[in-house]
């Protein structure tokens, strides 16, 4: 988000962006549709109301994220979810109500993986993994800055992945909203497409990554 808004303040600087972190799903749609928020942006749901309009915009691909000198066990490359090893992991906080991907792949391949804390943000998971020996499922762009941290990052089989997108309120956004969904459109399938061609020259998906950061903003 912070690339997006710079990015998108650089070329429009008389716009201001108001961004703020809620605690549910079920907030974030109370914000959109009360007009606390044009755009809210989440991970895909297969029951949103009648007055809220959901965009896809790509998918989020989780890497396993663990701390610097720790692979798991085994051969290196693609790891098994059921290789991932022992060390606990550092969750990020979920609603009751709302989906968790990456209990939900984990329960689905029999994967019984011990909780050792639970944090309000992905910061804070990151921050654990480097600092308090837990491990952590990060977005690929924080796979990036997990790399530059020293840390391990490991691609797993199945791959944990979840469509997101951007939920507003039915009917035509205001301009400035719109161009937004329109620049983030933009840089993830910029960012998509250099993963992809870096995919096809024989990188694995985190080499791919960290070849493709030019394509991050």
């Amino acid at each position: 988000m912070a690339s997006w808004a710079g990015g998108f303040t650089h070329k429009y600087p008389a716009v201001r962006l108001d961004i703020s972190e809620v605690g549910s799903r079920h907030e974030l749609v109370a914000a959109v549709t009360d007009g606390r928020a044009e755009l809210g942006f989440t991970l895909a749901c297969e029951e949103l109301r009648g007055d809220v309009d959901f965009v896809e915009l790509g998918v989020q691909r989780l890497l396993l994220v663990r701390p610097p000198g720790r692979r798991p066990p085994g051969p290196c490359g693609v790891v098994p979810l059921t290789r991932i090893g022992d060390l606990p992991l550092v969750r990020r906080q979920v609603i009751r109500n709302e989906e968790d991907p990456v209990q939900r792949v984990l329960t689905a391949h029999g994967v019984e993986c011990l909780t050792g804390a639970t944090v309000p943000s992905r910061t804070a998971q990151m921050a654990f993994v480097l600092g308090s020996g837990f491990q952590a499922f990060l977005p690929l762009r924080m796979c990036a800055a997990a790399l530059d941290a020293g840390a391990c990052v490991v691609e797993t089989d199945p791959l944990i992945e979840s469509p997101f997108g951007v939920m507003h309120r039915s009917g035509a956004l205001v301009p400035a909203a719109q161009q937004f969904v329109n620049d983030v459109d933009a840089a993830l399938r910029g960012w998509y497409e250099a993963i992809a061609a870096h995919r096809a020259d024989g990188l694995d998906l985190v080499d791919a990554v960290v070849a493709a950061r030019g394509a991050l903003s």
